[in-house]
């Protein structure tokens, strides 16, 4: 018989094993690959596929690791491991990171570039909106970077990234030749919700064949991002909102349901026969019916939606998703998709037109 004193110190040694051989929750990282080089790729995570078929444009969502090293490679797709381009990411706790493609589309094998967000972010205000632009213009010189008229990065060269805070709401980005502003290389509109990650990617050829690809992701729910979008000046959405609180559906936009939208923007509203919107918002039932047709249950990134799809609306319609990468945009019922807002609990498309149920 073992004495009582022997057991405790046994029953002390198996706890302390067992804990080498688990991870605290806060010992996770998380890790994604925003994929614009080749037209399909595949992407490894330490020596096993776990993305396959990556498309030109698209983004993985993010993807938990645990804290430590870790090798991401990718390939063309089908190419194979032994054709891979490989980057090694020393995980810390709590932390998120992501890899990028960098090259001119379809040459030789591209650069991976890596992002520590994190780190990159560590004092800027979690309730604003954290911007980053990458460099991958190979025949651009060194820019510097205003957002209104603000010089927010100094000299960002191809093939490296730049990061500032945005102001909050509808604003102009301006790439101008280094120390001189009225030399503008590139601008373009953006649109910036407080608690957000927003990337953009330049790429392309300089100067007339510059491309802007945009990344937007937060940890805020679907309902709460919606409510931060619509109270900034600028925003797409108010009408969409205003008629989900008409017809009752926040409460299953702010759950741990994922959902996917494919939200009309204020013009598309706009642009309903005269006296529509006035009728459907007389009429809860009939306008839920209309919001839940432009709704599906599931979380549909970009990467899940590549080729055609049949997706099941909240409504019981069925929408059909195509995405043919570098051919044409992602369309659902033929009606083009515009930027795509990924969230704790799903992902929203904006679309220009308002999605009719069949009668």
């Amino acid at each position: 018989m073992l004495s009582k004193r022997l057991k405790i110190l046994l029953f002390i040694l198996l706890l302390g094993l067992t804990a080498t051989n688990v991870l605290p929750q806060d010992a996770m990282s998380s890790i994604r690959v925003i994929q614009i080089f080749h037209t399909s790729a595949d992407v490894y995570l330490d020596d096993e596929l776990i993305v396959p078929d990556l498309a030109f444009t698209v983004a993985t969502d993010y993807l938990p690791v645990t804290a430590g090293t870790h090798t991401i490679a990718i390939s063309a797709a089908g190419a194979g491991l032994d054709t891979a381009t490989t980057t090694t990411i020393e995980a810390a706790a709590d932390s998120r990171y992501t890899v990028l493609t960098m090259g001119e589309f379809e040459t030789d094998a591209p650069t991976l570039l890596t992002v520590d967000e994190t780190t990159t972010f560590a004092e800027n205000d979690p309730e604003g909106n954290n911007a980053i632009i990458v460099q991958n213009v190979p025949s651009a010189i060194p820019v510097d970077v205003w957002f209104l008229d603000d010089l927010k990065i100094e000299n960002l060269n191809f093939g490296t990234y730049g990061a500032a805070s945005a102001p909050l709401g509808q604003f102009a980005a301006q790439a101008t030749v280094v120390g001189d502003r009225s030399m503008v290389m590139f601008e373009s509109q953006y649109f910036a919700v407080p608690g957000t990650l927003s990337m953009a990617y330049l790429s392309g050829t300089f100067p007339d064949g510059i491309n802007r690809t945009f990344f937007t992701t937060t940890d805020d729910h679907l309902l709460d991002y919606l409510t931060a979008h619509i109270s900034l000046e600028g925003s797409k959405l108010t009408t969409f909102y205003e008629l989900i609180g008409i017809a009752g559906l926040g409460e299953i936009l702010s759950g741990d349901a994922q959902y996917t939208i494919f939200a009309p923007t204020n013009e598309a509203f706009d642009a309903l026969p005269e006296g529509t919107l006035d009728t459907l918002k007389a009429d809860p039932a009939a306008l839920a019916d209309v919001l839940n047709y432009h709704i599906t249950e599931g979380r549909w990134g970009p990467y899940e939606l590549t080729g055609e799809h049949t997706l099941s609306s909240l409504q019981g319609s069925n929408l059909e998703v195509v995405f043919q990468p570098v051919e044409q945009p992602l369309t659902v019922n033929g009606v083009a998709t515009g930027l795509q807002h990924r969230t704790a609990n799903g992902v929203i498309y904006l679309v220009n037109t308002v999605l009719m149920p069949a009668a």
